[in-house]
């Protein structure tokens, strides 16, 4: 049995762990710096996107204000070195947009700010996640990078109709540092490469990285 969602009273936060009452029991849960300060303003019943991480001496619950930040974790936590503490540092660092920025670029100063990663995991990190960039970009933006707990992200799917294509894509690339003008302007030019082929969004968001057209 896997936990993915719980909800609940809020009982306690201590440090980056935080403990729900749900139905009589408490689950202590591991949670980054960006879901403490969801959590700081909550009142009443809090929900927490969960991963539960099991081992061969522990059973380790991981929370999450929004399921974009559980899928950045899920998606980093298996890095060779990095690990699920480690991902729960970054994410209390830095921004989903300023990560996902960061490895497309190759700032590796960025990661090295993060207790713990120095400069040979910031490598290995870049190396293994780079590829996946793309991938996670639609997932995060249909997740609502910014979202509470409880409100509703953006639905997007590779099939949208070419207005929310183009929305969509263009979202996706301002969370890479686009400027929203430039993010504009590359992605309709983009479009019209394409001369009405059908394209995903994380195909799209390809397409207009190697063009070179990113903000100044």
């Amino acid at each position: 049995m896997m936990i993915e969602y719980l909800r609940g009273q809020l009982l306690s936060i201590e440090d980056s762990r935080v403990v729900l009452d749900v139905g009589g029991v408490g689950y202590g849960l591991d949670v980054p710096q960006s879901t403490l300060d969801c959590l700081g303003e909550a009142e009443g019943e809090v929900s927490l996107h969960v991963s539960m991480v099991v081992r061969e001496d522990a059973i380790m619950l991981y929370g999450f204000a929004t399921p974009a930040e559980k899928a950045i974790f899920e998606a980093f936590r298996d890095v060779s070195g990095i690990g699920p503490r480690t991902v729960i540092d970054i994410l209390s660092t830095m921004s989903i947009g300023d990560l996902l920025s960061a490895i497309q670029i190759g700032n590796i100063g960025v990661l090295t700010s993060v207790k713990g990663i120095g400069p040979k995991k910031a490598e290995r990190l870049m190396l293994e996640m780079k590829d996946r960039v793309l991938r996670l970009l639609p997932l995060i933006h249909a997740a609502g990078e910014g979202a509470r707990p409880g409100e509703k992200g953006i639905g997007m799917s590779g099939g949208a109709a070419e207005p929310d294509l183009f929305q969509d894509a263009v979202a996706a690339l301002q969370a890479l540092g686009f400027k929203p003008a430039a993010a504009s302007r590359s992605v309709a030019a983009a479009l019209r490469s394409l001369d009405d082929k059908a394209v995903s969004v994380e195909e799209l968001i390809r397409i207009v990285l190697q063009s070179g057209k990113k903000a100044q």
